[in-house]
């Protein structure tokens, strides 16, 4: 009986150590798990932050490009409208001068 006692003592002191080193391996698995999954957040973050920042700066340049643009149009249409506006006058002088012209002409007639 002692034998068998002893028998039954070494197989659940082996069962022990078995499952003593299923759960380290288990706990190391799990923490290598972990340190995996914080790197790839680490990394996602780190894009994440690098996308914002091209997207930051994407967003200034185009911002800076249609005030410029902007301001193209603002000038092109000004100095169309005073193109107009001298072309116009040019036009009323022209006209005048015609017209004071043909008064000349009739009465010399």
């Amino acid at each position: 009986k002692k034998l068998e006692r002893e028998e039954n003592l070494q197989k659940e002191e082996q069962k022990r150590k078995i499952m003593e080193s299923l759960e380290h391996e288990h706990r190391i698995r799990l923490e290598l798990m972990n340190e995996k999954i914080n790197k790839e957040r680490e990394e996602q973050s780190i894009r994440m932050r690098e996308e914002q920042k091209v997207l930051r700066e994407n967003k200034r340049k185009l911002r800076q490009q249609l005030e410029m643009n902007l301001r193209e149009m603002q000038e092109a249409f000004l100095n169309n409208r005073d193109s107009v506006h001298f072309r116009e006058q040019d036009a009323k002088m022209l006209l005048a001068s015609n017209n004071n012209f043909l008064c000349d002409i009739k009465r010399t007639m």
